[in-house]
C-alpha cells in the first residue's frame, strides 16, 4: 500500500510540473503577445 501512494504521489507531482510547465509556457506566449500589440501601439507616437 504505501508503494502504490508514494507511486500516486510522483504521479500528481509530474502531472503538477507538466501543467504548471504548460501555464508558464501560455503565460509566456500571451505576454509576447501583449508586448507587441503594446509596441504596434507606440510606433505611430515615436514618429
Amino acid at each position: 500500500m504505501p508503494g502504490d501512494v508514494a507511486q500516486l504521489f510522483r504521479f500528481l507531482v509530474a502531472k503538477m510540473r507538466t501543467v504548471t510547465g504548460f501555464c508558464s509556457l501560455k503565460a509566456r506566449i500571451l505576454e509576447r503577445i501583449y508586448a507587441i500589440k503594446e509596441y504596434d501601439n507606440a510606433i505611430p507616437f515615436s514618429r
